[in-house]
């Protein structure tokens, strides 16, 4: 028969009974309301998902996912891949699904498929379950099957996790599973076995049986596998696809056309070059020079390995590692097929400058890769490049929100559609990846690392999220920053990359050795298994910078393996002197640094970073009276987005490597950690507070950053002044904010390595001391003065308590988590979903820290709203829409002590701008301020154009 052949015949002549095509004339998969106002059949939907399928195979699959279904089915991996996006639905021949929609229920029921309506009174068989269940029966289940045991319980959990969640054996112990809502009698049993039959056979297999895979892909490669379906079935339940719901209208050849199309109208178009180097020439044709040493030392690295695996770039700042770990990334995906990418960057201000380094290497590709990229953060729209693609581009996808109880498309009441419109590929990102957590799956990403640890946690579609990153090679820069919370995450996220064989490059300055060790471990225990991990003594790097991978290689005989090297530092070691400014905690932190530049006059660029808002806020208030406001810069996260955005692009261009003649003769930086990574600036003098050695030692790297630049006198040496705390003969006594961010035992070892390098009068011999400091401030050495023993210990044991707590309050949240990560399958993986909302949460789950809370600041006036600038509003802001980037700029951070007296805070009532819809409205009077209640508290806030956001607590109420 012809693939043009109507449905009816191209079935009958593979031999299904008539009854069994009668019962797929009247299996409705969508009704009317949701298939653009005519039903779909089942079949049809089925089928249009197998063709989206094959789009996806041919266009999208990274080619190490391609080899996976291969292995799991040699020569058919594509017809596998397509009959297990098809199969998902399956569970919709089921009364409790049939009997949703009133007029498809009746004409499944007239043709002798029954129910009782009052068996199905309140019964919650959801038609995922439904699914896994009756591909379990049907394939393998305990009274025997189709396929072997083994082979069909991977394949029924697929089904069961469409929705986002993957539940195990115990949702079949229920009433509905075993009653009508699953379909009672032999008719209903043929009925549901000839779905599965005709997408068999309607896919080439002769029948059912002959479709058993041979072999069992890992738990992460099901993973993956599950989020693909998830893609399909989205794309599938597109608009683009109108209903059907006669079956001799449909064939094999229009739904495969129907796929084709709106794959085309979603502009899903094939990306144009893969990630393949060009070789030796690697460095100048994406660089413009040759490798450096630790560079070459990266590329000889991803060469060596005979597997995908975790390589680990430490070297200090300004060495070349983002390049670095681009040229090894082009490597990698040559070598193992991994023609994609996603950069993991600890906060959003780092995101931004990596977007452009990582769209200016993909244009060295030719073609639209650089349009291409995605930037994942929830401030994206106000970097400008990526602002400018997505206007290029045109409106962003519309999303219908449907009834669940009908069809459910989506477990979480979203169907992802597009009103068509296609994008110019040669303008913008694809638009269908910026809907709701599909970021991933973009070809090459740039994104918060928590986009990338969310694909660690038991939460709803963590399968389309990890899906993304399979078959890629994944970045993540600075991958000391996490805490040991976050670190949980991180290491659950190396476990099942390493099972997916998924190529990870780490780059960070400053590395404690344990912390190496263990994130390499885990890698390895899901590449070789948790057993197997511990076979291999890891080597320890034995200079600075340095690379270290590690593998599991497959090949018969040899197992795991790790290769490590090192290079000269590119830049010349050089002495930074230590010096140390007592500040007790009684000082007003503006007036003690005023008074040392009484004594000492300040050049040059001047670097200030303090621990807290309230001290930088404070420092740059003393700094503005005494110099003036051409003289000094403030920033931290409590300024406006548009102000921080402005002022951070400002000290870029003054202070970065072009800064040239630009660069001013006298300037104070007055900032928060946000200066202390990924900021691109030359500091002439660093002034800090007390802080953890390794993030002390980042705050070094602005230091004298860019040999070019030339020095004002006094400044030759490289000064880094540790302020902040005050050391007395029983300890270090920090800023009390200072020690609830950082705690005081990481603060006290470091206080001790500072006074030991003041003491000296050599300082700290920069780069080479880099990891000998780390180390010795993260080990349980006693490095304290003698007076300090007793601060020291208590310190040291109620920091190891905090840290096991902290480390048991991820756990719960974790994908597989320690109990379960030995499972073959995916049953049951969701077994204690922790459930996040919405998207917006992510940072919530995989951050240890009370949620943020982000306000859109305007300024109610007698004439109505108004931006902070002045920009009328309208009354209830029914003009926002037409400032909206004025208005976006004026959204601001709230300190965590206010949460409580912002739960009455809504959106703006008159404005439907799909930017502002969730986004909270703090709103000032004409003086900028206003006071927040919480019961008892009262708290007066104010917004200084100068200084950000102000917040004192005015009085407690009786």
């Amino acid at each position: 028969m012809s693939d043009a052949s109507p449905l009816p015949d191209y079935l009958a002549a593979c031999g299904l009974t008539q009854n069994a095509i009668t019962a797929l004339s009247v299996l409705w998969g969508k009704s009317p309301k949701n298939a653009g106002g005519r039903a779909n059949l089942l079949i049809s939907h089925l089928l249009d998902t197998a063709m989206v399928a094959g789009c996806m195979w041919d266009e999208h699959l990274q080619p190490s996912v391609r080899t996976m279904m291969d292995r799991a089915a040699p020569g058919e991996g594509r017809r596998l891949f397509q009959w297990l996006c098809a199969v998902h639905d399956c569970g919709k021949a089921t009364p409790a699904f049939q009997s949703m929609w009133q007029h498809g229920a009746e004409r499944v029921r007239e043709h002798g498929l029954r129910w009782d309506p009052r068996q199905l009174a309140g019964a919650s068989w959801r038609h995922d379950k439904a699914g896994g269940k009756l591909l379990r029966s049907m394939l393998g289940g305990r009274k025997g099957g189709l396929w072997s045991k083994e082979q069909a319980d991977w394949v029924w959990p697929l089904a069961i996790s469409h929705h986002g969640r993957c539940h195990g054996l115990e949702v079949f112990d229920c009433r509905e599973a075993h009653g009508d809502a699953h379909g009672l009698g032999p008719a209903w049993k043929k009925a549901q076995t000839a779905v599965v039959d005709a997408i068999s056979v309607l896919l080439g297999y002769p029948d059912t049986a002959a479709v058993q895979p041979s072999a069992r892909p890992s738990r992460a490669e099901q993973l993956a596998l599950a989020g693909y379906i998830v893609m399909a079935d989205w794309i599938a339940s597109n608009k683009l696809f109108e209903g059907i719901d006669d079956l001799s209208q449909i064939s094999i050849a229009s739904a495969r056309h129907r796929a084709e199309t709106a794959w085309r109208k979603l502009d899903m178009l094939p990306d144009d070059r893969d990630l393949s180097d060009p070789g030796a020439e690697l460095f100048p044709v994406r660089f413009g020079h040759e490798a450096r040493g630790l560079q070459q030392a990266v590329l000889d690295a991803a060469n060596a390995i005979p597997a995908p695996g975790l390589i680990v770039i430490e070297a200090p700042m300004g060495e070349g590692k983002t390049k670095a770990a681009l040229g090894a990334a082009e490597v990698l995906s040559r070598r193992f097929g991994t023609h994609g990418l996603f950069v993991a960057m600890p906060t959003q201000a780092t995101c931004n400058p990596m977007y452009d380094t990582v769209t200016v290497w993909t244009r060295t590709f030719g073609g639209t890769e650089a349009d291409r990229v995605v930037l994942l953060h929830g401030k994206n729209m106000f970097h400008p490049a990526w602002k400018r693609l997505l206007d290029q581009a045109g409106p962003e996808p519309s999303e219908t929100f449907v009834d669940i109880g009908i069809d459910g498309c989506d477990e979480y009441g979203m169907s992802p559609s597009t009103d068509g419109t296609a994008t110019n590929s040669a303008t913008g990102p694809v638009q269908w990846f910026l809907g709701p957590k599909r970021g991933l799956l973009a070809r090459i990403g740039v994104g918060t690392i928590d986009q990338l640890l969310f694909a660690a946690t038991r939460t709803r579609h963590v399968m389309l999220r990890f899906a993304g990153l399979a078959g890629k090679v994944v970045i993540i820069d600075e991958v000391h920053a996490a805490d040991i919370y976050m670190e949980q995450f991180l290491g659950e996220a190396l476990f099942w990359l390493g099972q997916a064989r998924v190529p990870v490059i780490l780059l960070t300055a400053t590395l404690a050795p344990r912390q190496r060790e263990t994130l390499m471990r885990l890698y390895l225990a899901g590449a070789a298994g948790p057993d197997n991990s511990e076979d291999i003594m890891l080597p320890a790097p034995s200079s600075y910078p340095s690379v270290t991978a590690v593998f599991d290689d497959p090949a018969p005989g040899r197992g795991l393996g790790a290769i490590t090297t090192s290079s000269k530092p590119w830049r010349t070691p050089e002495p930074v002197k230590i010096s140390v400014l007592p500040e007790t905690a009684e000082a007003e932190p503006g007036e003690t640094l005023t008074g040392y530049f009484d004594h000492n006059a300040p050049h040059g660029v001047v670097l200030i970073i303090r621990n807290t808002v309230d001290r930088a806020q404070n420092t740059y208030t003393a700094l503005h009276h005494k110099y003036g406001h051409e003289h000094v810069r403030l920033l931290h996260s409590r300024l406006t987005t548009g102000a921080r955005a402005d002022r951070t692009a400002e000290c870029l261009r003054l202070l970065g490597p072009d800064a040239g003649k630009d660069r001013p003769e006298l300037l104070f930086v007055v900032a928060t950690q946000i200066a202390e990574q990924s900021f691109d600036i030359d500091a002439d003098l660093l002034i800090t507070d007390l802080a953890p050695i390794d993030l002390l030692l980042q705050r070094i790297g602005r230091l004298h950053r860019f040999e070019s630049t030339p020095r004002p006198p006094g400044t030759t040496q490289p000064h880094a002044v540790i302020t902040g705390f005050a050391p007395g003969p029983g300890g270090p006594h920090a800023d009390p904010g200072s020690e609830y961010i950082y705690h005081p035992h990481r603060l006290t070892r470091a206080a001790a390595q500072v006074l030991h390098a003041e003491k000296s009068e050599s300082g700290w011999l920069i780069p080479n001391q880099i990891p000998d400091l780390v180390a010795h401030g993260y080990s349980d050495d006693n490095i304290a003065p003698a007076g300090w023993a007793k601060f020291a210990a208590d310190a040291a044991a109620d920091w190891a308590a905090d840290q096991a707590s902290r480390a048991a309050k991820a756990e719960p949240h974790l994908l597989a988590n320690h109990t379960n990560r030995e499972s073959p399958t995916l049953a049951g993986l969701h077994h204690m979903d922790a459930n996040p909302a919405d998207d917006n949460e992510i940072s919530n789950l995989v951050r240890d820290s009370e949620p943020e809370i982000e306000v859109l600041l305007v300024r109610r006036t007698p004439h109505g709203l108004t931006t902070l600038s002045g920009t009328r509003l309208g009354i209830n802001g029914e003009a926002a829409s037409d400032a909206i980037d004025e208005v976006l700029a004026d959204t601001v951070r709230l300190p965590r002590r206010v949460a409580a007296a912002t739960k009455h805070l809504r959106p703006l009532d008159g404005c439907s701008h799909p930017w502002l819809q969730y986004l909270s409205v703090l709103e000032l009077d004409e003086h900028n301020a206003v006071h927040l209640v919480d019961g008892r508290k009262t708290f007066h806030v104010e917004y200084d154009q100068k200084v950000g956001l102000l917040v004192r607590a005015t009085s407690q109420r009786r």
